[in-house]
């Protein structure tokens, strides 16, 4: 799904940042958070900087999320997502109407109103008080000048009408049209649920309109998959969400897909996944037999530093093994080239997930080039 807010996520408590965007999915959530070394979704903080195509709505919400708030407001930005034109015109009209009642919108109203689109009359082409008074008295919507012979008719005052039933219905103009309610608020926020939960699955398929959670038994998944042997799957979530569009550019057979997902669900109850997330970026990996290879002896191969953001804290650590007395003697700026001599030393590749170092301190090849990652801010 296109991004609908784009932003930056950030923890709290160390000011650590990452680019974001929203709608995300529960993987993605969590896979922010393990790159800014969150693990409590209430010291996170999302600020909206770009708006794509609700750039209006910056006028009435806060541009910034935390906590449960974040799950809001990325419940919001799924639904935005999924709006087509019609309803996109329907949603920008009500929201318009209310701010005429007050001065901002919680999100749980905008989600109730997301789901309302189906309540209001939407005139895409009426964009002014004198088209609407046209339309109004030419397809006969609440005025009856049939009898007026044209000669008359052409002294109407259009703009007049139209201002006149506009504000007796409460309709409002947008960019993209008129709109006016006609039924209720569908109120659906109130019965659902904006904590953040661990998915079942692994990887997250759908095909036509069901979805598969993997890793499933061989047997129905084989029968599901003989149903519809001619149909396209799509991952739309994965415990590593770098490979979603790996698995999708893939072509390869969906019980390929769900042994890999075995694979996955083996390396996260070890709890190796932070690990193979790092190797797989400084791998720069690209398709699944390459990750699955990378997945084997995890353990065994590598050592990430997740909890060391720089060179300063890899020397403190480093040195608090041999001079745990003596750490206030060094500067910060001496700790910074001791953590460059240690990394020079013995090769180790930052991540966003932390700094990575193989067991036998061989150098971390990539698997093909790829662009470097940047540190974190």
């Amino acid at each position: 799904m296109n991004p609908v807010f784009k932003g930056t996520l950030e923890d709290r408590r160390s000011g650590k940042y990452i680019k974001f965007t929203l709608p995300a999915t529960p993987y993605e959530i969590q896979d922010g958070m393990e790159r800014l070394n969150c693990s409590d979704l209430e010291h996170l903080n999302f600020e909206i900087t770009e708006y794509q195509g609700y750039q209006y709505l910056g006028q009435y919400i806060s541009p910034t999320a935390e906590g449960e708030e974040l799950q809001r407001l990325n419940f919001l930005a799924k639904r935005l997502g999924e709006l087509d034109r019609w309803q996109k015109i329907s949603f920008e009209g009500m929201v318009r109407m209310e701010m005429y009642q007050r001065e901002e919108i919680k999100l749980d109203r905008l989600i109730d109103l997301s789901y309302s689109t189906g309540s209001c009359h939407v005139l895409p082409e009426v964009k002014t008080e004198k088209e609407l008074g046209e339309f109004c008295v030419q397809g006969g919507y609440k005025f009856d000048l049939e009898t007026l012979p044209n000669e008359v008719m052409e002294y109407l005052d259009y703009e007049k009408i139209g201002r006149e039933h506009r504000i007796e219905e409460n309709g409002v103009f947008t960019a993209r049209g008129y709109v006016e309610q006609e039924t209720g608020i569908r109120e659906v926020s109130a019965g659902m649920n904006f904590s953040f939960y661990k998915p079942e699955y692994v990887i997250l398929l759908e095909m036509e309109d069901e979805r598969y959670s993997l890793p499933m038994a061989e047997e129905p998944l084989q029968q599901a998959y003989k149903e519809k042997w001619d149909r396209e799957y799509r991952c739309i979530d994965c415990v590593v969400p770098s490979l979603i569009g790996v698995i999708n550019d893939s072509g390869i057979e969906i019980e390929e897909i769900n042994r890999f997902a075995g694979m996955l669900e083996e390396v996260e109850t070890q709890g190796q996944m932070r690990v193979f997330k790092a190797v797989l970026q400084a791998s720069n990996c690209r398709s699944i037999e390459q990750a699955e290879e990378l997945g084997s002896n995890l353990e065994e191969e590598y050592v990430l530093f997740h909890e060391k953001g720089n060179p300063i804290e890899i020397a403190r650590e480093w040195l608090s093994e041999q001079y745990s007395d003596d750490i206030d003697l060094f500067s910060e700026e001496n700790l910074y080239h001791i953590g460059h001599r240690y990394m020079e030393k013995y090769p180790t590749v930052q991540t966003e997930y932390g700094y990575l170092q193989r067991y036998d301190l061989e150098p971390i090849q990539p698997l093909e080039e790829g662009p470097e990652i940047e540190p974190q801010l």
